[in-house]
């Protein structure tokens, strides 16, 4: 009985994917380049991927190479990863940006 549901999900899933894809190709959306490096951590599951201990573990490694790194986060309402992140890196070169708008930020 779960099947077809879950089917139907990935589908469903599967055309927003190439609709996205084609805005894009379309210049509908725009890509954004940003002046600096750019490290990505992301997927399409919820919680309990291991996203924020990632970045954290990232933004050490930025830290012991000398460079200051800039956590972008959209902030979802009612998670604390972002002030967790910012207790944890709290006497550090860490910055932070949040913001639905993570270009802008």
């Amino acid at each position: 009985p779960l099947l077809p549901l879950l089917r139907a999900a990935s589908w469903i899933f599967h055309l927003n994917s190439r609709a996205r894809q084609l805005m894009y190709s379309l210049g509908v959306l725009r890509v954004h380049r940003l002046p600096i490096p750019v490290i990505s951590v992301g997927n399409v599951t919820w919680g309990g991927s291991g996203k924020t201990p990632m970045v954290e573990y990232l933004a050490h490694r930025c830290l012991q190479l000398g460079a200051t790194p800039l956590i972008l986060s959209r902030g979802y309402a009612g998670g604390d990863e972002v002030e967790m992140m910012m207790e944890h890196f709290r006497n550090t070169h860490v910055q932070f940006g949040v913001g639905a708008d993570r270009v802008s930020v």
